[in-house]
């Protein structure tokens, strides 16, 4: 009996604890980081703007990392209705990721080997080191309360506010512009389709974004 346990105490065993250990401790590390990510390493972006300044098309071309091609191949991406890909305006609030690297290189929204399948959203928050959500918010007026709801129950850090340099700001960007400062939002303007865009329309566009931005109710 002895000699049997003997035996038994010098035998090795078939699973070992420690390296069992190890692997629920890398596991939990992992779920750790991406929680981490998600939350003290994101920031929140409300994209906000007129109808047709090309909200939908910058975030669907930061996100994809390809650039569009003028018949709408960015915005689609995104974008998850049949009604807003026929007609090319968004009616929802929809939040997008946008990853970074420790480096703060640009995590790509393609995949390296599929180069025709767009990566998820699991797949850019495992690879990041740091996090843009993008919330794509509604532009026309009809819109309006999808708009609101989105910005007031977002949680935005910043705003970025879409206007086309090809025609001055109207009644909508001063909408946005107000709910923004409303909530204290600090706001990012950021002209769109410059393409293209005449001199001296560019120029009336920024000269009457900055009476905006200079009224005494928007205080900035």
């Amino acid at each position: 009996q002895s000699a049997k346990e003997g035996n038994l105490q010098n035998a090795t065993p078939l699973v070992s604890p420690s390296s069992h250990g190890n692997g629920s401790s890398a596991t939990t590390k992992d779920k750790t980081t991406i929680s981490e990510t998600l939350s003290s390493r994101n920031i929140r972006v409300a994209v906000v703007g007129n109808v047709d300044a090309g909200k939908s098309t910058l975030i669907g071309t930061l996100t994809s990392s390809q650039l569009d091609d003028g018949r709408g191949r960015a915005r689609t991406s995104i974008m998850k209705h049949r009604h807003e890909i026929e007609s090319g305006r968004t009616s929802t609030a929809s939040t997008h990721l946008m990853g970074f690297r420790s480096s703060g290189e640009p995590i790509a929204g393609r995949d390296q080997i599929r180069t025709n399948k767009r990566k998820t959203e699991d797949e850019v928050a495992r690879e990041s080191h740091r996090l843009i959500t993008l919330m794509d918010l509604a532009g026309h007026e009809k819109y309006l309360k999808t708009t609101i709801h989105g910005v007031s129950s977002g949680m935005a850090d910043y705003a970025l506010i879409l206007v086309n340099s090809r025609h001055p700001p109207t009644h909508m960007t001063q909408h946005h512009l107000n709910l923004c400062c409303s909530f204290g939002i600090p706001v990012i303007v950021v002209f769109t389709k410059i393409d293209g865009c005449p001199e001296h329309a560019f120029k009336t566009s920024k000269s009457e974004v900055m009476a905006l931005l200079r009224a005494p109710d928007i205080g900035k």
